[in-house]
Order: C-alpha cells, then structure tokens, then sequence
C-alpha cells in the first residue's frame, strides 16, 4: 500500500500530454502509485498505456493533494484546473510537475501573457533538446526546465518497427494524420484564421495527389485526431470514395496505423515525429500561404505546393 511519502496526484486531459505522462509512468513503474484524475481524451488514451484505471472526480484535487508528495500534469490548452492544481500543490508544499508535449505554444498553456510565469509548477518537464530551445524563447525560468526524454516517441517507435518487421502489407498506404484546426480554442495557439488552411483543404489536396498516381493499389486513410469530431470528414471521404480508394481508420492504436502506412502526411502533428523516428516516410505539407510547420525537426520533408506532394507520393510509391 503507498504512503503518503510516494503517492503520486495525475491530472491530464489533453491527448499530446497524456500519451507522454502515461508512458512515462508505465516506463518507470508507477501505476500503482498514482492517483488518475483524468477528463476528455486523456481517459481513453491513459488506459490503453496502462490498463484499467480507478479514476478520480476532478473535485477530490482538494483531497488528494495534500495526500501525495507530487503532482504530475500534463498540459494542453490554457487548462484551468491545472493551473487551479498547481497552485494549490505549491500552497500545501507539494512538488508540482508539468510535463510539456509537442514543440510549439508553451507559455500559453499557463495563462495570459500578464500571469503565465505565477502559474508555472516547481519543474517544467521537457521531451528534447528542441522543446529546451522551444521553452527559453519563450522566455521560461531557466531553473525550472528539466529535460527528461520522451517515454511515448521511445515505446512507440520499437513497437512501430516491430510491427513492421513482422507484417505484410498489401498495395501501398498513405495515412493522413489529421489535427485540431478547425476547432482549436483561441487560448491554445492560432485561431482557424490564423492557420490559415483547414483539415478539409489538406484532405482534397492529398485525395487529388492520390488519385494522379494513377495506381488502384493506392489507399488513401484518414486518421482523427483524438479531439476531433468523429463525422469531421464523413462526407468528404463519402464523395472521394466514389473515386478512389479513401476510408477513415477505426484503428485505436496509432502505431498500428503508422506501421501499416507506407507514407505518412499531416500538418505539423507529433506524429510526424513519430513516424519519421520509426523509418517510415513522414511529409508536413501545409498549402502555400497557410501558417509555416514549427515542427523544428530538420530532417522532417515540408512541401506546400500540391505538385510537388503529387510527386513525392508517386517517388515513394516507385521507391516501394
């Protein structure tokens, strides 16, 4: 049974930051240790790391907190009960952790550019060398930054070649990994405005790239980001259908759907990342005009021209 002294408070709702916090407690064995307080997505997402899971009501924080020697978060949007959390942690003398997905948008997850730095926990947790770059332009305290790898990119990708190495795969696959565009709260980052492009848009082009190849074994399958509407693209994939070969992936896992991939195409979604540190083909493409990819992995392929993605699938599949 854990005592006060190794009880451990998770509070996750956001799909980015709960894939890394599960991973990093099944990495380091904590399961039992934990107390789940988990909403949206991060549910699902949690117990398919770790199993079934005794969850906790958002309203025990009051409770547990002060029964735990740490609190780990993990961050999304400008959440409010984790900041809430936070600050109750550092009242009560609790060590508060907020572990950081992805690599843009950081500061903006802890507030408003007025009060950002006072809802900061005692350790920032940072995925990589580029999330560090990411978190001191953005101008975090130094002393709080602490980077501790990425538990989520590591299982991930030896289960992705894994299931590469010991499969067979038919035709040739090309995965498009959608995001929150569309629908992205103001307080997470760009507005749909400001992005400039949409889910929808990305779609069509990639469908028309698709179909140019001129192959019938060319799939074409979308996969919805955790948070999206399960329909988003349920008409458009209903009318391209009559065309070519386009579904939706029912698949749960995301590494089964990128091991079974022969290309994989998104905005600047971490699966690229992802994919990419698996072997697998890996392509940012944004339209022309739209706002850049801040994926700040070097060897990450950016297109923006539908021509040149045309292309880049037909040298992939002649690659094949």
């Amino acid at each position: 049974m854990s005592t006060v002294a190794d009880q451990i408070v998770v509070l996750a709702e956001d799909p980015g930051g709960a894939n890394l916090v599960a991973s990093y407690i099944l990495e380091n064995d904590l399961k039992d240790r934990c107390h789940y307080v988990l909403t949206g997505p991060a549910i699902k997402l949690f117990e398919a790391t770790l199993g079934p899971l005794d969850l906790e009501e958002i309203d025990v924080l009051a409770s547990v907190v002060p029964e735990s020697s740490m609190l780990i978060c993990a961050t999304g949007g400008n959440y409010r009960p984790v900041i809430n959390a936070i600050h109750q942690a550092r009242t009560l003398g609790v060590k508060s952790v907020a572990y950081l997905d992805h690599w843009t948008y950081y500061a903006i997850r802890f507030g408003s550019s007025g009060d950002w730095i006072e809802n900061l926990p005692d350790e920032v947790w940072l995925t990589d060398e580029h999330a560090l770059e990411q978190a001191r332009l953005e101008r975090f305290p130094e002393d709080r930054l602490k980077v501790v790898g990425d538990p989520y990119l590591r299982r991930n990708v030896e289960r992705i070649q894994s299931l590469r190495d010991s499969g067979t795969r038919d035709g040739f696959r090309v995965l498009y990994m959608s995001e929150v565009l569309e629908e992205a709260p103001p307080h997470e980052g760009p507005t749909a405005a400001e992005y400039r492009y949409d889910g929808h848009s990305i779609l069509n082009d990639i469908a028309h790239a698709v179909k140019a190849t001129a192959s019938d074994e060319l799939e074409l399958v979308v996969r919805l980001h955790p948070s999206e509407s399960r329909d988003k693209y349920d008409r458009a994939i209903s009318e391209l259908s009559h065309q070519q070969r386009v579904s939706k992936s029912f698949e749960s896992d995301i590494a089964v759907d990128i091991a079974n991939s022969d290309i994989v195409i998104g905005a600047q979604t971490a699966a690229l990342v992802l994919a990419l540190a698996a072997g697998v083909p890996a392509v940012s493409y944004i339209p022309a005009g739209g706002l850049p990819c801040q994926l700040p992995q070097e060897d990450l392929k950016r297109i923006t021209d539908p021509r040149y993605l045309r292309l880049e699938i037909a040298r992939q599949v002649h690659d094949q």
